[in-house]
């Protein structure tokens, strides 16, 4: 259950439910209340007609958010934020930030749609449920599982840190699985670029709002470490480092925390690197907090990590031939990836996951070089950069997640003429829409 409070600042915090204890508050689970849809139908099809909208799935701050199916029966999730709750500049923000991001732990972004009364943005939908719930059904995680929850969280939050988005809202009820188990990251309705000022500065879920946000309302990229500090915390031991029986109380304790101390017994088995690794995470102190890209190096990971095989030379004959295709081509098979399942990606992401030595979200000269020994495709640095600015729709020096899949996908049979048919209808609206433009 999630609730809003007042702090002393004046400023609106969200609440998770708790029940405390000495050491900290456990999950309870939140229900949804049912929903009629009519109206919000009739609305949708005012300016498209091409989602028909299923149940109530989620609610958040600004709106609510719906499964839908498109009309060759694709599943997507709808949220729908009223314009009457937020300023037109606002509410963009959150279409940017999703447009920007492209990784494999973080929700795709398909489309969005405006009427006089509503926002629609269109994501991929995650059928296999949210992390709080996991939680809540499975208690506290075996070390090895939550090394996995948590190497991609901060695989995706280093993508966004990359970028200079900082999401601001990073909490179990955010975090969702698809059906083969690949977490993704939601919700961006209160993300901000690191270099501009948001309009709310205190904001949140109030467990997960590090100090130094309360204290002096400082928002870096390391209040995102901070948050996955706590998610770390609560899958490890099944409960909250901080809690309070008010939001008052909660705020103080944050402010007051010192770290964990590993006392309680629940503690017990855990390992000295993950025990290191918390501690980083949840430093009071944001100037000497850990960053994501150094967590993702830290010994709690690198020592449980495996080797993914990278079929080097497929790979680089499938750039190599993306690189020559045309701009409206790129374009168009960049679509078919939006539309493809996590289950079809599951190969290629592998791929993508194992070349991304930075772990940002993007490939570059050196990842090119060093994963795949291009020197015995006989290509200098040069060469390299090269290829990868023609492979990149803007000319930028990297390969985005999706422009990757979508050079795999051209040189592997695929898409199969069955999957050419069903994606027809939406390459006919992409280009009525100009999401698709001829150059």
């Amino acid at each position: 259950m999630v609730f809003t409070a007042i702090n002393s600042k004046g400023h609106k915090i969200h609440i998770m439910g708790c029940t405390s204890s000495n050491q900290s508050a456990y999950f309870i689970p939140r229900k949804l209340q049912p929903t009629n849809t009519p109206s919000l139908q009739s609305d949708l099809y005012s300016i498209t007609n091409q989602y028909n909208l299923k149940e109530l799935i989620g609610r958040g701050r600004f709106g609510k958010v719906f499964l839908a199916e498109t009309i060759e029966g694709k599943k997507v999730a709808i949220k729908v934020i009223p314009k009457e709750n937020s300023p037109n500049k606002l509410l963009m923000e959150e279409v940017k930030i999703l447009a920007e991001v492209d990784h494999p732990n973080i929700i795709k972004y398909l489309k969005h749609y405006e009427s006089e009364q509503y926002l629609y943005l269109v994501t991929d939908y995650c059928d296999g449920g949210d992390l709080f719930q996991r939680i809540i059904d499975e208690g506290k995680f075996a070390e090895d599982k939550a090394a996995i929850v948590m190497r991609e969280l901060l695989r995706a939050i280093n993508h966004c840190h990359h970028l200079g988005i900082i999401h601001r809202d990073l909490k179990p009820e955010n975090i969702l699985y698809t059906s083969d188990r690949i977490l993704k990251v939601i919700d961006f309705g209160i993300s901000v670029k690191s270099d501009s000022a948001a309009n709310e500065k205190l904001a949140g879920t109030a467990q997960y709002i590090a100090p130094e946000i309360f204290a002096d309302e400082i928002y870096t990229p390391a209040c995102d470490i901070w948050s996955l500090g706590v998610i770390m915390h609560v899958l490890l031991s099944n409960c909250l480092p901080i809690s309070g029986e008010n939001l008052g109380e909660i705020e103080l304790r944050v402010i007051r925390y010192e770290g964990p101390t590993f006392k309680h017994k629940v503690w017990e088995g855990i390992s000295e690197e993950g025990k290191d690794l918390l501690k980083k995470m949840l430093d009071p102190d944001h100037n000497t907090r850990i960053t994501a890209v150094e967590a993702l190096r830290h010994p709690w990971f690198t020592l449980r990590m495996t080797h993914e095989e990278i079929k080097r030379s497929e790979v680089m004959k499938a750039l190599k031939e993306y690189s020559e295709f045309s701009k409206p081509k790129k374009s168009a098979f960049e679509l078919v990836v939006k539309y493809m399942n996590e289950e079809e990606l599951k190969e290629f992401r592998r791929m993508f996951l194992g070349l991304d030595k930075e772990m940002n979200g993007l490939l570059t000269c050196s990842d090119l070089e060093e994963s795949l020994n291009v020197n015995q495709h006989k290509m200098t640095a040069k060469e390299i950069e090269e290829l990868i600015r023609r492979i990149n729709l803007d000319g930028q020096a990297f390969i985005s997640y999706s422009s990757f899949l979508a050079a795999l996908i051209s040189t592997n049979k695929f898409p199969t003429e069955e999957k050419v048919s069903s994606l027809s209808k939406i390459f006919e609206i992409e280009w009525k829409d100009n999401s698709i433009t001829a150059q």
